[in-house]
């Protein structure tokens, strides 16, 4: 028996109200994702200029990197089981967080346990990058110490006339102190 077009009509808008849900429900995932990794990657310290990254972004890196051959094609492929088993249900905010740190430019998972990435030249010189900006942040902490005195951006040393001076109170500021005592 042939469909009226009134049952044709109420089915086609069955399924365009699936399809919407569907699309709702995905992007909230995805934007709880974003959510998620932008949480840990906004609390990382910046350090000689450079925000530091996570341990488990660290981690993860390392094995994208393991499968970069620098050939000039940033683009990198593996199986997800080349990742600890820990992070097998964490991937999409690894990767995402490897994004919001500039690693990656954009990524894929796809069902068959593959994914696919395309790293950033940060993302390529990350390690070496990390270490110049350690060094330069301790040559900083020596500049700023004389003897015994340290300075942590108040002390000037020599005529006050002219100079402008700043208190910093940061609760962040203070614990750091604290924690170096």
């Amino acid at each position: 028996m042939a469909k009226s077009n009134y049952e044709r009509l109420l089915e086609k808008q069955i399924k365009q109200e699936k399809d919407a849900q569907r699309k709702r429900e995905r992007e909230a995932r995805e934007d709880a994702v974003r959510q998620r990794a932008a949480a840990v990657v906004g609390g990382q310290p910046v350090i000689g200029g450079m925000r530091m990254m996570d341990d488990a972004s660290e981690e993860i890196l390392r094995i994208i990197l393991g499968q970069y051959n620098n050939d000039g094609n940033r683009c990198v492929r593996g199986d997800t089981d080349l990742f600890p088993t820990a992070y097998h249900f964490s991937l999409s905010v690894e990767f995402e967080k490897l994004r919001m740190y500039g690693m990656l430019s954009s990524h894929n998972f796809w069902i068959s346990g593959t994914w696919e990435a395309t790293l950033a030249p940060q993302g390529i010189t990350y390690f070496t990058d990390k270490e110049q900006a350690q060094k330069r942040h301790e040559e900083e902490q020596k500049m700023q110490s004389i003897g015994s005195i340290t300075n942590y951006g108040n002390m000037v040393f020599g005529s006050v006339t002219g100079s402008t001076l700043s208190v910093d109170n940061s609760i962040h500021e203070i614990e750091r102190m604290i924690d170096g005592k």
